[in-house]
């Protein structure tokens, strides 16, 4: 499903799932976000504390 996307966008992707699972006390959220999703378009932005 992410193969051939960069870092950022998988990350991005990764993040808004781990969101969504987050947010419910179900097995799967009642709301799954598609490929229509800001997180397919909008590379994660991430910073080093280092």
């Amino acid at each position: 499903m992410l193969e051939g996307l960069s870092e950022e966008e998988c990350l991005s992707i990764g993040l808004e799932a781990a969101k969504t699972a987050l947010t419910t006390s179900r097995p799967v959220a009642d709301t799954l976000f598609g490929r229509e999703h800001q997180a397919w378009r909008n590379k994660a932005v991430f910073e080093s504390l280092m």
